[in-house]
C-alpha cells in the first residue's frame, strides 16, 4: 500500500516475499521396495514415536521412484501413506531416487548441520555409478550420511550387492535396521554422538 502512494493511491503491483523454508535436522529416506516394506514401516513408526519433538524431520519414500511425505507421515497409517505410491512393494533404483531429491528438494539440506539417514537393503536394480555421483553430492552437503540395513545383522552377510557396495564409501556410520534395539541404538547415536554399539556398525 506505500508503493502505491507513488502512483496516486492507484491499486498497486502486489510484491512477494519468499516464503521461509524450515531447514531439516534429519532427512529419512525409506526403502519401500518388495523386500523393505516391513522394515520401513516399522522405522516411520518407530521415528514418528520418537523425532515427533526432538528434530526437526523430512521424510521421503523411495523405490522406482521418490515421493516427499513429510507434511503427512505423523499423521497417516502405513496403507494411506503408501497408497499413492504405486512403486511401492515394487523394485529399487536408488540412484535415480537419490537424484530426483537432489533435483528438487535440496532446499531441506542444511550443510554441516543436517543428517541423512537411509533405510535400504541396497539391492539396487539402477546404475551403481548414479548412487556413487548423488551420495558424492549429499555427503559433501551434509554432516552425516547413516546407512541402516536389516541385512547387516544376519550372520555372514556382507555388502557385496552392487548397489551396497558402491554407496559404502560415502557412509558415515553402517549399522543394522532389523528390530526396535537397532533403532534405540541409532536414536542413542544421534543424541550422543557416539557410534551404535554393534560390531558391524562403522563410523
Amino acid at each position: 500500500m506505500r508503493k502505491s502512494l507513488n502512483y496516486g493511491g492507484l491499486p498497486p503491483t502486489l510484491s512477494w516475499r519468499r516464503p521461509r523454508v524450515t531447514r531439516a535436522q534429519l532427512l529419512i529416506f525409506c526403502d519401500v521396495s518388495r523386500s523393505m516394506e516391513q522394515h520401513a514401516k516399522l522405522l516411520l513408526h518407530f521415528a514418528s514415536a520418537i523425532f515427533r519433538h526432538a528434530w526437526r524431520v523430512e521424510v521421503f519414500l523411495f523405490a522406482n521412484h521418490l515421493i516427499r511425505v513429510t507434511d503427512r507421515w505423523l499423521d497417516s497409517d502405513w496403507s494411506d501413506l503408501t497408497k499413492s505410491f504405486g512403486d511401492c512393494g515394487g523394485g529399487t533404483e536408488i540412484g535415480k531416487s537419490l537424484a530426483t531429491f537432489i533435483s528438487d528438494y535440496d532446499y531441506c539440506l542444511t550443510g554441516n548441520k543436517s543428517t541423512i539417514i537411509i533405510l535400504s537393503d541396497g539391492l539396487d536394480a539402477g546404475d551403481p555409478a548414479m548412487i556413487e555421483r548423488n551420495l558424492t553430492q549429499l555427503k559433501r552437503r551434509s554432516r552425516q550420511v547413516i546407512w541402516l540395513n536389516p541385512l547387516l545383522a544376519t550372520r555372514g552377510y556382507e555388502p557385496t550387492a552392487r548397489g551396497m557396495a558402491a554407496a559404502l564409501p560415502y557412509i558415515d556410520v553402517f549399522a543394522p535396521a532389523h528390530d526396535v534395539n537397532a533403532f534405540w541404538q541409532m536414536i542413542e547415536y544421534l543424541r550422543s554422538g557416539r557410534g551404535p554399539e554393534t560390531p558391524a556398525a562403522v563410523n
